[in-house]
């Protein structure tokens, strides 16, 4: 059978954060599925949708921050224990 985790562990961390990438791992994924966006500066980096509305509540696209702007987002904002994670970069989540 192949796992393939889906935005990471999301089930059990926040999704699309390093954290649920480890925690995949740990649990035996070793593919994973996920979306890559650009900010505003060229930067690629791992969110599945093109804003924030879900992940941190609030109303802003990616496309429009520049990194810098995009880390100060808590992305884990809607997750059950309000822990604090932010949008990894691509290069990030290749390791």
């Amino acid at each position: 059978m192949k796992i393939i985790a889906h935005r990471g562990a999301s089930g059990y961390a926040p999704e699309n954060t390093l954290k649920a990438f480890r925690l995949a791992v740990e649990m035996g994924s070793k593919d994973f599925e996920f979306d890559v966006h650009r900010t505003k500066d060229g930067i690629l980096v791992v969110h599945h949708d093109y804003d924030l509305k879900h992940t941190a509540g609030q109303d802003v696209k990616i496309a429009d921050l520049d990194y810098a702007e995009l880390k100060k987002h808590n992305i884990a904002a809607h997750f059950r224990d309000k822990q604090v994670q932010h949008v990894p970069r691509l290069e990030e989540v290749q390791r």
